[in-house]
């Protein structure tokens, strides 16, 4: 891997010796488009195709100027301009930067960044302009990573998240549990390597002391990172019950969309159908499957296995019984099929005679300590309570949380965290067993590395290349 320069310095920005370029914007029509450029060519590329009242290269940093850009020949103009001019070490790469903010649509973007690569500006690839910025020192792995979740927020709580770790928030916190850990090793490691000197040897009541704090800090990061992968990817809630009980009107109520046919004929959803919504500021996907019965032909009968196989997989369940016609069979098939998940249980057509009451269902077998509501799917009826209970079965008392903490959202980073604490827990039985300390201390540099790997110590180029694709292009 590259090795990084030390940020906040113009050399920062000389990790590389080619420029890039890349359209910013998503494709498609709209108010403008961004062609961004990063590398020590930035500006002297752009300067020979722009046409501005001052050529860019005398220009200060961080300013913005009207002009044109002219095709490779100087005399066509492909696009009417205004061109930011950013130096480095001051910007997102560390890198000196232009960003060319054309008209929007496909073509005028487009013909600049052709025009650019012919003046010698290579096309840049999936979040490499962040890969510089982490590369040069301006941010480090976990804040880059981080810049995929806030784009790709799907509510409010998880674009806190997100910027709260963009912001260094869980760097931060590795960085000093790393850190005192590295003192630590140290001291462990100057009395094996210098035992002629009088150096004060670490106790073991100390070393102890350490690994204990240290291990409960990062279990409390495991903890939370429950709650920042259902943020980060969502969680999955399956709309179930018999054919004809409002499921898919409800799917359509609570996606505000009409996504799903509905209809009063009994088996109209045949297949699996799935939208995104926010709930309680969870993002949720939302899965409408064929209602549950039996005797069926055979396309309606694979509609219902894959209902069925959605009641494995999602994270919590909405029953729905039909509250105007009594339980049937069907409906207890339903509600036993549903034992041991996390179920709110939904009594559709209140606008309708009631034939089943809150009070009946409380005392069925399958729906002790059940949230039981009423609610009309066709009407509206009830549905602010059904998210507020759901969002609270959903959450579970993360929305403190969520305020106020650092969550880790990042497969990656639990992975290494989870391996630090378990090369800890090696480190204290090893200790308690009265082995010599260098065995320990190999097992707490182990949990050092561990570490090291979110915040991008010693991390190699494969990884960062599966990384960095996860990006798009221009980011």
């Amino acid at each position: 891997m590259k090795e990084r320069p030390t940020p906040g310095t113009r050399e920062a920005g000389s990790a590389f010796d080619d420029t890039i370029v890349a359209i910013s914007t998503p494709p498609g029509e709209g108010g403008i488009a961004v062609v961004r450029l990063s590398g020590r060519e930035a500006i002297p590329i752009t300067d020979r195709l722009f046409r501005g009242r001052r050529q860019l290269a005398v220009v200060g940093t961080h300013t913005v100027h009207h002009g044109l850009i002219v095709g490779g020949d100087g005399n066509a103009a492909l696009d009417e301009v205004l061109a930011s001019v950013m130096h480095a070490p001051h910007t997102y790469t560390c890198e000196d930067v232009v960003e060319i903010s054309c008209h929007g649509g496909r073509m005028a973007a487009r013909t600049v960044l052709e025009a650019l690569v012919q003046q010698g500006a290579r096309l840049a690839g999936p979040g490499e302009f962040t890969r510089r910025a982490f590369l040069n020192g301006r941010i480090d792995l976990a804040q880059a990573e981080a810049v995929v979740d806030v784009v790709r927020a799907r509510t409010s709580r998880a674009l806190t998240v997100a910027m709260r770790q963009l912001s260094g928030g869980l760097s931060r916190q590795v960085q000093e549990i790393r850190g005192r850990f590295l003192d630590l090793v140290a001291r462990m490691e100057a009395t094996l390597d210098f035992p002629e000197e009088e150096i004060p040897q670490v106790s073991r009541e100390v070393v102890r002391g350490e690994i204990e704090q240290t291990s409960s800090r990062l279990r409390r990061l495991l903890e939370g990172s429950r709650i920042g992968t259902a943020l980060r990817e969502g969680v999955s809630v399956a709309i179930v019950g018999k054919p004809n009980v409002g499921k898919s009107t409800l799917f359509n109520a609570l996606l505000g969309a009409d996504r799903a046919i509905v209809s009063p004929d009994p088996g109209t959803t045949r297949d699996v159908l799935e939208g995104w919504t926010e709930i309680e500021g969870i993002p949720v996907r939302l899965i409408d499957g064929a209602g549950i019965r039996s005797g069926t032909d055979g396309i309606e009968r694979e509609g219902i296995r894959r209902a069925r196989a959605v009641i494995d997989e999602a994270s919590a369940l909405l029953v729905m019984v039909d509250a105007s016609s009594a339980l049937t069979s069907e409906d207890e098939d339903v509600i036993v099929a549903c034992r041991g998940k996390q179920v709110v249980v939904v009594l559709n057509k209140c606008d309708l005679p009631q034939a089943i009451s809150r009070t009946d269902m409380r005392g069925h077998p399958s729906c002790g300590g059940r949230a039981i509501l009423e609610v009309s799917s066709l009407t509206g009826a009830g549905l602010g309570e059904l998210k507020s209970v759901a969002g609270g079965l959903l959450a579970d008392g993360w929305r403190s949380c969520v305020d106020e903490e650092v969550l880790m959202c990042n497969m990656r980073h639990i992975e290494a965290v989870r391996g630090a604490v378990q090369a800890l827990e090696r480190a204290r039985g090893a200790l308690d067993d009265g082995y010599p300390d260098d065995l320990i201390v190999a097992d707490l540099v182990e949990g050092l590395h561990r570490l090291g790997e979110v915040i991008g110590e010693d991390i190699s180029d494969d990884i960062l290349d599966r990384i960095f694709s996860e990006f798009c292009i221009g980011k």
